[in-house]
């Protein structure tokens, strides 16, 4: 109990009134910490009426160290829940300008409206850029069949080696593999940039001052929407089923 003047002379009042009070509910996870500080105030209150003794210390201190305990835990999964949200959420995708295969320049903007499917590559890739352009091709066959032509849907092939790949290079090399895919190069930086807004890997590969060098890099078809946001991406191991399937989904769900 503690003591209370009024004008009635000196009452007695319960200890628990020193800590009548309660944290909002957005602050719930304060409550157990909440607890441990209104025992000490207790003690401190029955401190005055009381010899102190090791017990009651021990017992304070017990309970003072859970509560910091629990505050801490608290706090460490409030900040992985945090960081997981925030990966919850792609880093893909972002605003690039480059040259289009017919000498017009581009940014990402001119494809508001509709979908557009993207490959980065090289025209002097040996094999898998190839590979993954026929299967691009073969993926846009079936999506006109399925009533998915240009006027949803834009592929569009962006240049990793812009110092070899001249604009002719680039359409002549798209039109190798579907009359609709459109090419596009730049400068380096220019290139660079839309890259890195795909997190694409590019590496050159080869000795210094080799003109027949490689480009080391990813593998992706990315999907875009029609606001220009990072919907879908498409691995090597995807089939042209698996492909069209998830393309046309997403664009019958997004009209």
């Amino acid at each position: 109990v503690s003591t209370q003047s009024t004008g009635r002379g000196t009452q007695k009042q319960p200890l628990s009134c020193v800590c009548d009070f309660r944290f909002p509910r957005h602050l719930s996870s304060f409550s157990f910490l909440a607890r441990g500080f209104c025992m000490f105030r207790r003690f401190i209150a029955a401190r005055r009426q009381s010899p102190l003794t090791w017990p009651t210390v021990v017992g304070v201190s017990v309970v003072g160290g859970a509560a910091l305990a629990y505050y801490r835990v608290r706090a460490s999964e409030q900040t992985q829940q945090s960081q997981v949200k925030s990966a919850g959420t792609a880093a893909i995708g972002g605003p690039f300008s480059v040259v289009r295969d017919d000498g017009v320049p581009i940014t990402d903007v001119d494809y508001r409206g509709k979908h557009m499917l993207l490959y980065f590559g090289f025209t002097h890739c040996p094999d898998v850029c190839p590979a993954e352009l026929r299967k691009m091709a073969k993926v846009l066959d079936v999506l006109e069949k399925r009533g998915i032509g240009e006027q949803k849907l834009s592929p569009l092939f962006i240049s990793l080696d812009p110092n070899r790949d001249t604009i002719q290079q680039v359409r002549q090399y798209a039109q190798q593999y579907h009359p609709r895919l459109r090419g596009a190069t730049g400068t380096p930086a220019q290139c660079e940039e839309a890259a890195r807004q795909y997190r694409v890997y590019a590496s050159k590969t080869g000795s210094e001052g080799d003109e027949s060098y490689d480009v080391d890099h990813s593998i992706i078809h990315y999907l875009v929407g029609t606001d220009g946001s990072f919907r879908e991406y498409f691995g090597q191991s995807k089939t042209v089923k698996e492909m069209a399937d998830g393309i046309e989904n997403e664009i019958n769900q997004n009209r």
